[in-house]
């Protein structure tokens, strides 16, 4: 094995692990993978939000509970995969709705029920219209029984997308909005020029095969990531040219380091001058790159973690 992989796997395993990664968070302690947000709890990769819990994957939202995969929504329960949607609860796919419960694949709906599909209605309980007035009579005399065996049945006999997409130009997917020259995405908004990416968030370019990461650009083989030209890094935040980083934040020219904070030039977290890193850096990638070594092995080999659960299917 190469000397350097053997340094830095000793490195990755004898480095101190920071329990969450919350940055900016006010009265929002216990989430994790998350910035700049207010009074929330339980949130996981979920930024720029205020008074939500118990959430995954939720961006500029407001008095949310139990949600997954929404942006720029408000006062909602259990809702997924849902933007500019207001007051809306068990709802999926839907876009600029507001009082709606139980939908599916429904866009700029008010006040509808059980509803799959509509465009611009309002009114509707199981995709039929009624006046206000029966809307709520109608409403009182629901259960919840009803509702969801209803909206079962219309799921199965209603037409949907092969693919939710939106403004996009030459780019294939699905879940991907606002994307350009996007190949493989999923999950992924505002983008340009990228490849196999999944979770992609918003300002983003030529970056391929990443996961989990905004405001980035030339970046390869890296999850949870924002800056530039990083390649081979696992949570690494506003950061500039780094390779085989994990845990890394506001740091620029580092290579195979774990840990550090505003550094520059260090390789395994030792201090290099500027054109000794360079050109320690260079030949590491030669030989790494000679063997065949040089990619994303080298950053997941370190953790022998058995899982009973994955050996039991193996």
């Amino acid at each position: 094995m190469h000397d350097f992989i053997q340094q830095f796997r000793q490195l990755q395993l004898a480095s101190p692990r920071v329990g969450l990664h919350n940055i900016d968070g006010h009265n929002a302690e216990y989430g994790n993978l998350s910035r700049h947000n207010k009074s929330c709890y339980m949130h996981i990769a979920s930024d720029y939000n205020e008074d939500i819990m118990h959430t995954y994957w939720v961006y500029r939202s407001k008095d949310m509970l139990d949600c997954s995969y929404c942006f720029d929504c408000e006062l909602s329960y259990e809702c997924t995969d849902c933007a500019k949607c207001y007051n809306c609860d068990y709802c999926q796919d839907c876009l600029s709705c507001t009082d709606a419960s139980y939908c599916y694949g429904c866009v700029g709906c008010n006040n509808c029920i059980g509803c799959v599909g509509l465009r611009h209605s309002e009114l509707h309980i199981f995709n039929k219209k009624f006046t206000k007035e029966e809307f709520e009579k109608r409403k009182k005399e629901l259960t919840q029984h009803e509702i969801e065996a209803e909206t079962a049945k219309l799921e199965q006999t209603t037409p949907r997308l092969y693919t939710h997409t939106l403004h996009n130009e030459n780019s294939t997917g699905d879940y991907i909005f606002h994307v350009k020259n996007c190949h493989a995405c999923y999950d992924t908004n505002y983008a340009e020029d990228c490849v196999y990416i999944d979770g992609g968030v918003s300002g983003f370019t030529d970056c391929v095969d990443c996961s989990f990461f905004m405001d980035s650009e030339l970046c390869y083989e890296s999850v949870s990531v924002t800056g530039y030209n990083l390649n081979f890094c696992y949570i690494c935040w506003e950061c500039t040219n780094l390779e085989f980083c994990e845990l890394c934040f506001g740091c620029q020219d580092c290579f195979g380091c774990v840990g550090l904070k505003s550094k520059e030039f260090h390789i395994l977290n030792q201090p290099y001058s500027e054109s000794e890193y360079h050109k320690k850096v260079r030949e590491l990638k030669e030989e790494l790159k000679s063997q065949n070594l040089y990619n994303m092995d080298i950053m997941k080999a370190a953790y022998p973690v058995e899982d009973s659960c994955i050996n039991e299917h193996l």
